[in-house]
């Protein structure tokens, strides 16, 4: 098989893949040479369907009449007759155009190699994303835009963080119970007055920790929205700000 450049432009043309030659003094072919289904197009056609010679068979495999033999020239079938005189009376050949099978197929592939890329991407980008989180200063957390506020989703450093494992989803009430009572009505109100007005809230106050002391929280919530705009949650970020008291 030959690969010349004028070749190799010609299939990066049509593929939109790179297609580069290995450097001066290399000896095998690079894998993509064998699998490339434009390649294989072209060389079907420039071996077997142009105005070159290919063997058939010979005579002396089809001996008697009505004899006949099977073959084939690159993807086309062919079949050797001889016919009642003795005489070779036609080769039979079937082919099929496979061009657009094999630019589905190139295209297929491409496809799923894209999507191949994108998984690994979005697996990558999830890991980070879950790295952060986890070693993150801060609680992160979503709730329904409701009075009593309903979590759809805590970090799991809160129980590191204020040493609380819930075991089952936070809302306003479960909340408020570890708020500081002088602090409890004003966080509240606050809370409850954002989520109505559609502005989320900020609010500091003292949290009891797991341990028995009150550490103070900086908390704050935006409204996240839709793609027409209208607010769909609150998603907001928690953290310890008692060294700052």
């Amino acid at each position: 098989m030959s690969c010349n450049a004028e070749h190799i432009v010609s299939i990066s043309r049509l593929t939109g893949q790179p297609r580069t030659w290995p450097e001066e003094g290399y000896t095998r072919a690079p894998y993509w040479a064998y699998t490339d289904p434009e390649i294989y197009i072209q060389e079907q056609a420039r071996i077997f369907r142009g105005p070159v010679w290919n063997y058939v068979g010979l005579e002396a495999e089809v001996p008697n009449p009505g004899d006949y033999k099977r073959t084939a020239i690159g993807e086309r079938s062919v079949i050797l007759t001889r016919d009642a005189k003795g005489d070779i009376e036609h080769v039979i050949g079937c082919s099929n155009d496979i061009t657009e099978r094999a630019r589905a197929e190139a295209d297929l592939q491409h496809q799923i190699a894209e999507r191949e890329k994108t998984e690994a991407a979005l697996h990558a980008s999830e890991e980070r994303l879950r790295h952060l989180i986890t070693h993150s200063p801060g609680i992160l957390y979503s709730c329904q835009l409701r009075h009593d506020l309903p979590t759809t989703f805590v970090s799991k450093n809160v129980e590191q963080l204020l040493g609380h494992a819930p075991t089952q989803p936070l809302d306003l009430e479960s909340w408020m119970s570890r708020v500081h009572p002088d602090d409890r009505d004003a966080v509240t109100a606050c809370m409850q007055e954002g989520v109505a007005a559609g502005h989320g809230f900020s609010a500091e106050y003292r949290f009891l920790h797991a341990d028995g002391t009150y550490h103070w929280l900086r908390d704050s919530a935006v409204p996240a929205t839709d793609s027409q705009g209208h607010p769909v949650e609150l998603v907001g970020y928690t953290v310890d700000v008692t060294r700052e008291k």
